[in-house]
């Protein structure tokens, strides 16, 4: 068959009529060799949150335990990431302003998409509320916590003399002044003093 002028022209036209009238809906979509997704099976990661909440109430100084998971948009924890880095604050505005959190480490890497915090803080007040934080993830904000004052309740050596000393020679210890649960008393300004027992002298006098 050999085209004309005519027939091209009637030919483009009926293809512009396909590509306009045909509906989205019924376009087979292709598959193009080489280009595949392999999301991982919980989803991408989007958000943080508290699974172990700070206790209600707690003295300064004693310590707590906070976990934050790593999850999806869909609540999923990400338990096969551990790699995410996780810091641990005192939400801006909230207890005392001076106060410090204080934990064993952070941040915390976690893992199976779980970061373990123990801390404390330092500072009277109520009405103190932490915020996790991992790079673009949303944060997570925790539920209140109210830190009292530690109370002295009983000494504690915390480094022990030496069994022997020889007369006249230095030797150092540490006494700790400690809470009745033994936390020490972070708040204290005890004075302490330090005197032999009479009896253990007079023995070793002898």
């Amino acid at each position: 068959m050999q085209w004309t002028a005519a027939s091209k022209k009637k030919l483009l036209k009926c293809a512009i009529g396909l590509v306009v009238t045909t509906p989205l809906a019924s376009l087979v979509p292709v598959e193009i060799s080489g280009a595949t997704e392999s999301p991982s099976a919980s989803g991408p990661a989007y958000q943080l949150a508290v699974t172990t909440q700070p206790p209600k109430s707690a003295t300064v100084g004693s310590h707590f335990t906070v976990n934050i998971s790593v999850e999806d948009e869909n609540g999923a924890v990400l338990d096969t990431d551990s790699s995410t880095s996780v810091s641990l604050t005192i939400s801006p505005g909230t207890g005392t302003s001076e106060a410090h959190l204080g934990c064993g480490t952070n941040p915390v890497v976690d893992t199976s998409g779980v970061a373990v915090f123990s801390c404390w803080i330092d500072t009277p007040g109520s009405g103190y509320q932490l915020e996790a934080t991992a790079g673009v993830f949303l944060p997570a904000l925790s539920e209140t916590i109210d830190i009292a004052s530690s109370t002295a309740a009983r000494l504690a050596f915390t480094t022990e003399p030496p069994s022997k000393a020889k007369a006249g020679k230095w030797f150092s210890f540490l006494v700790s002044v400690a809470t009745a649960t033994g936390e020490t008393a972070l708040s204290s300004h005890a004075l302490v003093k330090i005197a032999g027992k009479e009896g253990q002298d007079r023995q070793r006098r002898r």
